[in-house]
């Protein structure tokens, strides 16, 4: 009796684009693809196949097909199957997944799997992308400024309502409970021509990129609650200290993307005018508003739809063809901002944006600058992510040329306080066999942000959930737990840096700036008080990514993952550079070429070396 079986988990593969080799995510378009199975010898196999379902799982088979047997490979056989064309011909996401004959059931040693096939959980996933995401782009790393509480030049206009606080003051307000409300209207003063003074300091981290908070005008100190997106806000000094920063950083070879929230507005905004601060004339103080079509009222004007039931965000209608207008149309906020000659966009909530909608943000940038990048905020593999019951089209079309790669950080994260090290090895291999070239070379792989606690807090700090709001407002680390978890920042810093995409750094991550999630994590920047060993030690590393940029635009591979030693190559056509994390409490000596060549690492620490 014939049976079928799937084929184990320990089957490994390999995908090739035209002769070139592609790893597991993508292939150039109209290309032939070839997949490469290497199978244990041994089993008694009749015949090897491969089944191909579109999305949504084996419910649609596409194509069935055996494969050829090409060669023995040590202890593997190796079998081929080529794909017709026609699964190449459109971007687009396909799951697979392979089966053997055998002449009976209780010879063969294959699992029959299983799994949610609505996600391909259980399936390998070939994602098909236009041909611009085959190509790389490097950048050494990113900073990310948080406008108000970063450096404070003294050109902002403070306004009425302001309440203005000294750089050393605690955070005044926070939530108490879930639904407390805050004003965010105290200020630290932190403006853009700060961050033009901070540009020198910026550049010898080995930035090349600089994102922004929100820059538009808004009521509040983080500015997500825009009021007016063709104005800067005075209080960062307006649309002048933005061209300033501009300039000055291209002078230093250093780009600005600025924070695009385009799911909400304020509703003390001349688009929604609650208080009736802007001339009465938006959709809440106005019925025949030329706004009211934005929004979604249940009962005007009172009952509105807003962004996660906060009062103060009102939402943006899906799919509101005039906002899309204005925002992404000829003359809009896209075009006016590209045009004064930032690098890009970073797109806030990107779940929560129509495909329409990027998709002609996408378009409008890349028609002023077609160098111009748009990362998406997506907190989850993008290849795959389904949003309110969508399957989202966020990399194989292009919409965005990469994303936040928050799975990374937690990989990371995990593995240096930890010691998780199955965790880290399969979420690296998940995000890089599944993304495309371009999406890949860029993520933007960051320990922290201003929607996570700090880094030397996650890695040496009590668990958040252990604290009242009100512990979490006063909590401080001790010198010894201090000392340690910096030495944890330093480490998690070279792990990140040595994957592929670009390291961006939190402003004053590399201060040894603690704090629990917002609030706690936007204190202003501790000038005159960082911690030096590890900004210098940022500093080396931004000079060696800068300096290696053959190694660190090839490939990866993980030479040895355990809890207390992680050793990673990056190769590049001339050269290759390993990496070794050591999270042990003792020395150890690792070879790296010969008997006589070996690396010591101290405890808690990590080199990197050119082999």
């Amino acid at each position: 009796m014939i049976n079928e079986f799937r084929l184990p988990e320990c089957i490994y593969e390999e995908i090739y684009a035209d002769g070139e080799k592609c790893g597991s995510y993508c292939c150039k378009e109209k290309s032939r693809l070839l997949l490469r199975l290497f199978i244990p010898r041994g089993y008694k196999t009749l015949s090897i196949k491969i089944r191909i379902y579109g999305d949504g799982g084996r419910g649609r088979t596409l194509y069935t097909a055996e494969g050829v047997f090409e060669y023995a490979m040590g202890d593997r056989d190796v079998y081929s199957f080529y794909i017709p064309r026609e699964f190449t011909a459109n971007a687009g996401i396909f799951f697979y997944d392979y089966f053997r004959t055998a002449y009976d059931c209780e010879s063969a040693e294959f699992s029959t799997g299983g799994g949610d096939l609505k996600d391909g959980n259980g399936l390998g996933q070939m994602l098909v992308v236009r041909p611009d995401m085959m190509r790389k782009s490097y950048i050494p790393a990113i900073y990310h400024v948080f406008v108000d509480r970063f450096n404070r030049a003294g050109n902002e206009k403070p306004k009425k309502y302001a309440q203005m606080c000294k750089p050393e003051d605690e955070i005044p307000e926070y939530s108490k409970y879930p639904g407390y409300h805050i004003d965010n209207e105290y200020f630290y003063g932190g403006d853009l021509d700060g961050v033009t003074e901070k540009l020198p300091y910026i550049e010898s981290l080995g930035v090349s990129l600089i994102y922004l908070s929100p820059v538009f005008e808004a009521r509040s100190n983080h500015k997500y609650d825009t009021g007016d997106y063709s104005k800067v806000d005075p209080m960062f000094g307006g649309e002048e200290a933005l061209s300033r920063l501009i300039t000055e950083a291209k002078k230093r070879g250093i780009g600005v993307i600025l924070d695009g929230v385009f799911n909400h507005t304020g509703a003390d905004s001349i688009y929604f005018d609650r208080y009736s601060n802007y001339g009465g004339n938006g959709a809440y103080s106005s019925p025949t508003s030329k706004y009211r079509d934005w929004y979604s009222f249940s009962e005007y004007p009172d009952k509105y739809d807003s962004w996660w039931g906060i009062r103060s965000l009102p939402r943006i209608r899906p799919g509101c063809e005039g906002f899309r207008r204005f925002i992404t149309g000829e003359g809009g906020i896209i075009e006016k901002y590209m045009q004064m000659g930032i690098a890009g966009w970073r797109l806030d909530v990107a779940d929560e944006l129509t495909d329409d909608f990027i998709n002609a943000l996408k378009d409008r940038v890349s028609s002023v600058s077609p160098d111009g990048i748009v990362y998406g905020e997506v907190w989850e593999n993008a290849t795959n992510k389904e949003a309110y019951g969508v399957r989202r089209r966020y990399i194989e079309g292009g919409m965005l040329d990469s994303v936040m790669d928050y799975p990374i950080r937690t990989a990371v994260k995990e593995y240096i306080r930890n010691g998780e090290a199955e965790r880290f090895s399969a979420t690296v291999a998940d995000i890089m066999g599944k993304y495309p070239p371009r999406a890949s070379s860029m993520l933007m792989n960051s320990l922290g942000t201003h929607d996570t606690a700090r880094i030397l807090t996650e890695l040496a700090g009590k668990r958040a959930g252990e604290l009242t709001p009100e512990e979490r407002c006063a909590e401080r680390l001790t010198a010894s737990e201090k000392k340690h978890g910096l030495a944890l920042v330093r480490l998690a810093y070279l792990l990140i840096s040595a994957l592929p995409g670009a390291p961006c750094i939190y402003y004053g991550d590399e201060a040894g700036m603690e704090g629990y999630g917002d609030p706690f994590n936007r204190r202003y920047y501790p000038w005159g008080k960082e911690d030096k060993e590890t900004v210098d030690f940022y500093s080396a590393v931004g000079k060696m990514r800068r300096e290696h940029q053959d190694a660190l635009s090839g490939s990866i591979e993980i030479v040895e993952c355990k809890s207390d030693l992680l050793v990673i190559d990056r190769i590049g056509e001339n050269e290759t550079l390993r990496f070794i994390i050591n999270r042990s409490g003792e020395e150890i000596e690792y070879p790296l070429a010969g008997a006589s060549n070996v690396a010591v690492i101290p405890p808690f620490s990590g080199k990197w070396f050119v082999l």
